[in-house]
């Protein structure tokens, strides 16, 4: 939570990219699962939040098993569920994104 209080001005101060923070938090509401029912959904719903603030858009996951597949390879790895949500990103702006 400390975290998450620490990034929020940041990102919408733009002093940091709001991707990897978005990644950071999405994963942490799944990894901890706080809410008795619904912590994927409201994780991406975080994550999302994280990403507006900095400036990007909303995005859609297309594929859930990839989605879940960068989690836990960000476990072990750190960074990589920021890069997957970069890919991500990038998709969806192709496709005209979602808009807030």
């Amino acid at each position: 939570m400390e975290k998450c209080k620490e990034l929020i001005p940041k990102v919408v101060a733009q002093e940091v990219n709001s991707i990897a923070p978005a990644a950071w938090i999405h994963r942490e509401v799944v990894r901890l699962r706080p809410f008795e029912a619904h912590n994927r959904r409201i994780a991406r719903a975080l994550a999302n939040a994280f990403l507006q603030l900095g400036g990007h858009v909303a995005i859609f996951f297309p594929d859930r098993e990839e989605l879940c597949l960068a989690i836990s390879e960000d476990l072990e790895h750190p960074g990589h569920l920021a890069q997957f949500y970069e890919e991500v990103l990038r998709w969806n702006i192709s496709q005209g994104g979602l808009r807030p």
